[in-house]
């Protein structure tokens, strides 16, 4: 900033004209501050109303997507119901095989009731939950909607009070059953309990007046927060809830049906479902702040008139009572008028020394001190120590002429706190020293640290587990992404660790959710306590599953990182009495995979995670609680240990006749394809040089050479194999079968109740990848298995034709 040269010409007082210039001045000058403070509060308020649009529309889109992802899961609960009672193998199996089929336990996750079936008359004939069977429901919503109209689809009630279970609130799900030939069998029933809408409301704060809807299309009320008596109420009829029926998604301001209120609406339709939820923030609240911050604009812009007006009149003053002043006057007038047009800021001049000669009196309320006490002593004084390198090159670019110099930097209160000011510096004319001028943003500074700090907190929410504060799945991809880049481009090392807690089903059944949930913390604890590298990441990966990235790290070191994990999760000792073998704690099974030089593979992020994923189910298949860092690199499988006896036990069931082809065997393999979704399945009996196909489906194969069956590595563990990618993994990829076509396998031994000899397995085989099995599919298969033993022990038992024929 440069400042105006005073006149050293003396000048004929011209009262007149200078009155109307001064006046004008005055004027132009409240003029201008009003007008820009008008501008500052309505751009202030545009940007309050942005963000509270901005947090409903984002808060409604996440419980829009939070419910319907909810109540889609529980769909396809019922959809699975009515798809297995659909089955005509179904009545052939044990009434627990049957449950697996029919129930995946969807249900029991918070608030979700029991998956109920009803007949043509409303009576329940069976459920996920036995205390229902015999209940007459046939008055209900959801039954009186399917058998009127058995084609609709999915539909939801309105909200109701249960009466089996003591009333609790709820609105049910239903889908209608039909018969062959189309007609109306029954439906498939399941509810959610309204408490699940109220706990994921109530995490919410929208001010005082604020609340949270979830209608029905037909205007019911199924849930509302904070006035929970209108749940039921029908709102049809209210202009508001016509302008949700208008479109997807909106906002818009309207008055409460309710309470009068103004409120700001945003609303949004729950994906494909009759449903609408909407999120309504009072305007007195979120324009509470605003009207504050006009207040206190108002009130300066008074005094700053009053002080206008007082400067005017002293100015005029000054020019009746005499012209001899006006050259005085002339060589002030530029730190005057600089003095004038920045009266709430603090203004200094320095000279050439950097003394200052001159503070305004703004220093009072800015400072704290009194312009008598700054006066002739050096700004660096009450600078910050860190600052001053910014203010020395501050004044270094005004002294080399350069106009509208400013920096922002701090300064010392006589209190002792920290004042920021935003501080502009301009040369005087003839190198007279500087016009400094100081603007106290302390308030924007504290509102921006403040803004940062929130945002940091949404990241931390955004990439962060909410449960064990570990890293999110989001983040996992995210950091594997950039350090698969890295080791791409570098050409170095990258390991991956997948760790899943033994058991963790059981462990839930045992101790409940919360204990679940606590020791996935503490888990998590122990993982976190390992890493001592700032550059590696622990993830929780989903469910029981976590994961670790350990970039620039190899094979060697991966698989000693991953034992400390297995040894600090056992030495946590925690109780487990599901996981008996491996002492009765809380243990991991780890899988280790890395790409690099090393291992004459380039890094695919893809490739390491099916790696990993391989040798994590390796490690649980082959007794748990163990670190699998790579998978056998045999062609064919090892001997069993009890391999005699495995034989001897094979021999005595050829022997009665029961391994003989049956349609009993060929019925369990069909049913293992259907229900598994593939198109191959057989039950394989492994003799000494070959494995013998007793029941098929989807093949003519008889028998193979043992060296090729993939049964002969499944006979090695107790429970079941599973092959995602037979050519991905060492032990297949150059076996005869994964050239004729078989890319995806998973089979289960054929245990012998007896003695406990693998005699074969019950497989099922695809042509292409798959993905693995989840744990409800292992469990199916293992099942079946099972299943398969009790055919061949019945059939071992029942005498067989020759020997009737000699009892004749």
């Amino acid at each position: 900033m440069t400042a105006i040269a005073p006149s050293t010409r003396p000048r004929t007082p011209r009262f007149a004209a200078s009155s109307r210039f001064w006046i004008a001045t005055v004027v132009l000058v409240v003029g201008g501050f009003c007008a820009a403070s008008a501008l500052m509060l309505a751009d202030l308020h545009r940007d309050t109303w942005d963000q509270a649009v901005t947090g409903e529309r984002n808060l409604v889109a996440a419980l829009a997507q939070n419910i319907d992802r909810n109540i889609e899961l529980y769909d396809l609960s019922l959809r699975a119901v009515a798809d297995g009672l659909s089955e005509p193998d179904l009545a052939t199996l044990s009434p627990r095989v049957q449950d697996l089929m029919l129930y995946d336990r969807s249900a029991t996750g918070r608030g979700l009731g029991s998956l109920l079936v009803l007949d043509r008359d409303g009576k329940v004939v069976r459920g996920s939950a036995p205390g229902f069977i015999g209940a007459d429901l046939s008055d209900r919503d959801a039954f009186q909607a399917q058998k009127a109209n058995p084609s609709r689809g999915l539909y939801i009630s309105r909200p109701f009070r249960r009466r089996v279970t003591g009333g609790d609130e709820v609105i049910a799900f239903s889908r209608s059953l039909r018969a062959a030939d189309g007609s109306f069998v029954g439906v498939v029933v399941g509810t959610i309990g309204l408490s699940y809408f109220h706990e994921l409301f109530a995490r919410e704060d929208l001010g005082r007046r604020g609340n949270i809807n979830l209608f029905l299309l037909d205007g019911t009320c199924v849930m509302r927060l904070p006035a929970a008596s209108d749940i039921g109420r029908s709102f049809a009829g209210s202009a508001n809830f016509q302008r949700f029926l208008t479109a997807p998604s909106g906002t818009f301001s309207g008055t409460a049906s309710t309470d009068g209120l103004q409120r700001i609406y945003s609303f949004a339709r729950v994906g494909s479902l009759p449903m609408i939820v909407d999120v309504a923030m009072a305007e007195d609240d979120v324009f509470a702040a605003w009207r504050e911050k006009t207040a206190i604009v108002g009130v300066a812009l008074a005094a700053l008139c009053f002080l206008a007006l007082g400067l005017g009149s002293k100015l005029t003053r000054q020019l009746e009572r005499t012209a001899r002043t006006e050259r005085r006057l002339s060589e002030s007038e530029a730190e005057y008028r600089l003095l004038a047009e920045n009266a709430q800021d603090v203004i200094m001049r320095l000279d050439p020394s950097l003394r200052r000669s001159y503070v305004s009196p703004a220093c009072r309320s800015v400072l704290g001190y009194e312009p008598e006490e700054l006066v002739g002593r050096s700004p660096q004084e009450i600078i910050h120590t860190d600052d001053w390198p910014t203010v020395a090159a501050l004044i270094l670019s005004a002294r080399e002429g350069r106009s509208d110099v400013e920096a922002v930097y701090r300064l010392r209160h006589r209190t002792g706190r920290i004042v920021w000011v935003e501080g502009r510096y301009g040369l005087l004319p003839g190198d007279r020293g500087f016009i400094a001028v100081l603007r106290d943003i302390t308030l924007r500074k504290h509102a921006e640290e403040r803004a940062a700090a929130l945002n940091a907190e949404l990241a931390h929410l955004a990439n962060n587990d909410a449960l064990t504060g570990l890293a999110n799945r989001r983040r996992f991809d995210e950091i594997l992404e950039a350090e698969w880049r890295r080791a791409e481009r570098d050409d170095g090392p990258i390991s991956l660790l997948l760790l899943d807690v033994d058991r963790f089903k059981l462990f839930n059944d045992r101790y409940g959710h919360q204990g679940g949930d606590g020791c996935l913390r503490a888990v998590a604890d122990a993982v976190r306590g390992v890493i001592s590298r700032p550059g590696d990441l622990t993830a929780r990966y989903g469910g029981e599953e976590f994961a670790m990235v350990l970039p620039g790290t190899d094979a060697k070191g991966a698989a000693v990182v991953a034992e400390r994990v297995r040894r600090a999760v056992e030495a946590l000792a925690l109780p487990h009495d599901g996981n008996p073998f491996c002492g009765g704690v809380v243990t991991v099974s780890i899988g280790c995979a890395t790409s690099g030089p090393a291992t004459g593979r380039q890094p695919d992020r893809d490739a390491l995670v099916a790696a990993a994923d391989t040798c994590l189910y390796e490690a649980k298949r082959t007794g748990r609680n163990r670190v699998t860092a790579s998978l056998p690199d045999a062609p064919l499988a090892p001997v069993p240990a009890d391999e005699a006896e495995r034989l001897a036990a094979l021999a005595a069931y050829e022997g009665s006749g029961a391994l003989a082809p049956s349609e009993s065997l060929d019925r369990i393999a069909r049913v293992a394809a259907h229900l598994l979704d593939v198109p191959v399945a057989f039950v394989s009996l492994i003799g000494r040089d070959t494995a013998t196909l007793v029941g098929r489906h989807g093949t003519e194969i008889d028998a193979v050479p043992r060296r090729d069956a993939f049964c002969a590595h499944t006979i090695l563990g107790d429970a079941p194999l599973v092959v995602p990618d037979t050519a991905a993994d060492p032990r297949f990829a150059a076996n005869a079968l994964t050239r004729g076509g078989v890319a995806f396998y998973a089979g289960a031994p054929l245990v012998d109740p007896n003695g406990g000899a693998r005699l074969g397995a019950l497989c099922i085989a695809d042509t292409a990848p798959r993905a693995p099995l989840d744990d409800r599919g292992r469990d199916l298969l293992a099942a079946l298995a099972r299943l398969v033993m009790e055919e061949l022990e019945s059939r071992s038992a029942a005498p067989r034709p020759d020997d009737r024929a000699r009892a004749a």
